[in-house]
């Protein structure tokens, strides 16, 4: 018995180190704009492997839900008048699906996934002192002036590299409200991070800072009955705006974020009608996978950039209420959960609106990651 604990501790021991190697190399991987599967394969089939002689869930409902959305991207796929099947990404939409979801559905000590959640958010902090340290500094900032990472020919896309640490200020966030301890440390890491989307000028990230922060301080001045408390936590709302606001002012990019007018005439609107062509033509089962990026191509020559309208046009009606079935029965796993897991949905999907990445681990790491963390009890107020 002593024996046999001895190595199921080894094995989570081992699979929270690939997985935390997983996210670093989900970061850095030699791609600019995601994180497609070529470009991933070695640390995910890594993680996949040691998965396999951990605890498991075993969510028999999630398979299917995730099997039959395969079935439904093979037979749209198949019936597309735009997307030849042997060029499609079919399979390697596949077996992303089926090992996101396997890996999500890991069963873990609560110690182990604490270490991956720390790592994560310790990790996350890191990269916003990168990207401000090349912003400062000069190195980490692209021809159209907006800072990034520096990856060898080319600077890491900021909606991408935003959209990663998001749940980490997510977090940082949820911690000052609800937790006594390390209130400092959480509100410099969410400073630096506002700071970081503000120079990398991420309108996504922007945006979904905002819905982070409207969703938890909504929920305080709902539930908590201290009047005192409200009127406390709404005055220092307004002196960190005003200190904002006047810190930030300057900044040629916090001119472009804060000017709403221009969002409106965004390329990206653009886009997102072309790739909506893959639904008009197929509502019900939607045009194949990868027609929304197709069409975004021919008509105006370039990706969708949404994973919403990506899923909607490739898989239709069909295929859209199977991946909502998937993230609801993730958001059910645990009631005590719903809130935190509610914060971290938003911190996760809502970038994916300005990110083309249905069909890889751009949008399935973060179904991936929130099943693991719904799978296991963690404490999220350290």
């Amino acid at each position: 018995m002593k024996i046999r604990f001895v190595r199921g501790v080894g094995i989570q021991e081992a699979f929270t180190f690939c997985f935390c190697f997983f996210l670093v190399l989900y970061i850095f991987n030699g791609y600019e704009f995601g994180a497609p599967f070529e470009y991933t394969i070695i640390p995910i089939s890594i993680v996949f492997l040691v998965s396999l002689f951990t605890k498991h869930k075993y969510d028999v409902k999630s398979f299917l839900l995730v099997l039959l959305l395969i079935l439904l991207g093979i037979v749209s796929t198949l019936s597309s008048n735009i997307i030849n099947f042997t060029q499609s990404r079919v399979l390697t939409f596949s077996i992303t699906c089926v090992v996101c979801i396997w890996i999500g559905d890991v069963y873990i000590n609560e110690k182990y996934m604490n270490r991956i959640l720390s790592f994560y958010v310790a990790f996350s902090f890191i990269i916003v002192a990168m990207i401000i340290a090349g912003y400062l500094f000069g190195f980490g900032v692209d021809s159209h002036g907006r800072a990034s990472i520096n990856y060898g020919d080319f600077f890491k896309d900021q909606n991408y590299l935003s959209a990663f640490f998001l749940p980490a200020f997510s977090i940082a966030f949820y911690r000052i409200i609800y937790s006594e301890k390390g209130k400092i440390r959480n509100s410099v890491f969410c400073i630096l991070s506002l700071f970081a989307v503000f120079i990398m000028s991420s309108r996504g990230s922007f945006l979904t800072i905002l819905l982070i922060t409207a969703f938890v301080i909504g929920k305080m001045i709902l539930v908590d009955k201290s009047i005192i408390k409200k009127v406390v936590l709404i005055g220092l709302l307004l002196v960190a705006v005003i200190v904002i606001y006047n810190f930030f002012q300057s900044l040629p990019m916090f001119q472009r974020m804060m000017n709403f007018e221009s969002y409106g005439s965004d390329v990206r609107l653009r886009l997102w009608a072309a790739g909506f062509n893959g639904f008009f033509y197929s509502p019900l089962i939607g045009s194949g996978i990868g027609s929304a990026s197709e069409y975004s191509w021919r008509l105006v020559g370039n990706a969708v950039h949404n994973s919403f309208i990506e899923f909607i046009a490739d898989q239709g009606i069909l295929g859209a209420v199977v991946v909502l079935l998937i993230l609801l029965r993730i958001f059910m796993r645990k009631r005590e959960k719903r809130f935190f897991i509610s914060i971290l949905m938003i911190s996760f999907f809502v970038p994916l609106f300005f990110l083309t990445g249905y069909t890889n681990f751009t949008f399935w790491m973060p179904v991936m990651f929130i099943s693991l963390i719904a799978t296991n009890s963690i404490e999220c107020k350290s």
